[in-house]
């Protein structure tokens, strides 16, 4: 963590719920994971809430992103889409690297990416061609759902091509600093002003990159 950062507390959002979480209890939850050893000093309180909040609320393991996190760090294996740069203003000069949630959402997003436009219908039409016969078999079911879901998603991650969520990150100093965790419904606006209100005040550069052209 940046130093010197004061004890407060963060107000999570769930509907009609608000949940009060310490900095106390996110030190804890990142010593319990060892995020804290991965990376010592260089993640944010709202990474931390991030992963707290994806955990608690909808079930996703730390350990999927921490994965992603040796990969950066330890040039361990990882089946996601390589780390990029942020191109574009307010993020440009930062950098995200995929992580994969096991999302209903996620995984339709990968399908959808590998099949294109024509590739379920053309699945389809083979699998289920007349040649087969009139009457639909489960050898059928089995090739379609081969066709349309395992081959596609273990092709994209043979390759290295899987996409998720996103682990948002600064380069300073030739190290890797860990600022959030955000998804394709978050836009860019709202990802950076979470950073500017959290994650300039723990990390004092962060903001000259940020402000940079």
């Amino acid at each position: 963590m940046a130093g010197n950062y004061p004890k407060t507390e963060f107000q999570v959002h769930l509907g009609d719920y608000v949940e009060t979480v310490t900095t106390d209890q996110l030190n804890g939850f990142a010593e319990l994971y060892g995020i804290d050893r991965l990376i010592p000093g260089r993640y944010s309180h709202l990474f931390i809430l991030n992963l707290y909040s994806m955990e608690k609320h909808q079930g996703i393991p730390p350990d999927l992103v921490t994965q992603e996190i040796k990969a950066l760090e330890q040039d361990s294996q990882s089946y996601m889409k390589p780390e990029t740069p942020y191109k574009r203003k307010p993020l440009r000069g930062l950098w995200h690297k995929h992580f994969f949630a096991s999302l209903p959402s996620t995984v339709a997003h990968n399908l959808s990416n590998e099949l294109g436009r024509r590739g379920v219908r053309q699945a389809v039409e083979t699998a289920f061609h007349p040649s087969k016969g009139d009457r639909v078999t489960p050898e059928m079911i089995s090739d379609l759902v081969s066709a349309i879901v395992e081959k596609p998603f273990q092709k994209r991650s043979d390759e290295g091509r899987l996409t998720g969520e996103w682990i948002v990150y600064a380069k300073h100093r030739d190290q890797n600093y860990y600022l959030c965790i955000s998804s394709h419904k978050h836009g860019d606006d709202a990802i950076a002003g979470n950073l500017r209100t959290v994650c300039c005040r723990e990390f004092e550069w962060l903001a000259d990159i940020m402000d940079s052209e």
